[in-house]
């Protein structure tokens, strides 16, 4: 009984780091340390509260870019016909639990990115709130801008049957909301309501509503991404 035990957590841990290197290959892991070096050193910034902002918005777009192969990277390796003999319910998971995976990845890597910042020695703006408190709710933006974006460019590459496509959607509408037109029309509702707050008052925490609006249209993608599935059950 143990050493059964023993070899079923073993071909767990396997199976778990397989996982890993699937999702994370090492080109993915590259070029998106490089994004984050990069845009510290070309993005400047005068104030602490300026550098979220500074952050959020490309942020959104290497999280469509680094995402958008979640489910057709099956295809991309040869291993299609595996795939394909799995249940649409542990397509589900596997899908799902790969994005999980890069999701914290990507987390990870634009929590420690902010960091990167300070070689510009930025100053306060204001005293309206300490540098943990600007961490903490660029922490909370970041959360929920990663989630929208890499399932919105996922949910349209399984719906097309191609990456670019949930690339190229994911950008256009990106590339809509940014403009400054749409952060006037949309103000605190805006997708990138913590990008375009105020830096004055960066207390002032209207912007969650947008943040909130974003969560919400994640979990919309997400049972697109469910609905898609199973209308497409059987496609190789």
């Amino acid at each position: 009984m143990r050493g059964n035990r023993g070899q079923f957590k073993n071909e767990r841990n396997r199976s778990s780091i397989l996982e890993w290197k699937i999702c994370l290959p090492p080109w993915k892991l590259v070029y998106s340390l490089l994004f984050m070096a990069l845009l510290s050193l070309v993005r400047a910034v005068v104030y602490v509260e300026e550098i979220g902002p500074a952050i959020e918005e490309p942020m959104a777009l290497l999280a469509a870019v680094f995402c958008a192969d979640t489910y057709l990277m099956e295809v991309q390796s040869g291993r299609a016909e595996i795939f394909a003999l799995y249940s649409r319910k542990k397509k589900t998971a596997v899908l799902f639990r790969r994005l999980a995976v890069q999701n914290l990845y990507l987390l990870a890597l634009f929590l420690a990115g902010y960091w990167l910042f300070f070689w510009q020695r930025p100053f306060f703006l204001t005293r309206d709130c300490t540098a943990a408190q600007l961490y903490g709710m660029y922490a909370s933006a970041a959360v929920i801008t990663i989630p929208f974006w890499s399932i919105l460019s996922v949910a349209v590459s399984i719906l097309f049957w191609n990456m670019w496509a949930g690339i190229g959607a994911a950008f256009l509408l990106w590339l809509s909301l940014v403009s400054k037109g749409a952060e006037e029309l949309l103000g605190e509702w805006g997708l990138f309501s913590y990008a375009s707050r105020s830096l004055g008052r960066p207390s002032d925490l209207s912007w969650l509503w947008g943040k909130g609006l974003t969560l919400l249209l994640a979990f919309v993608a997400a049972a697109l991404i469910l609905w898609i599935l199973k209308k497409t059950e059987g496609r190789k």
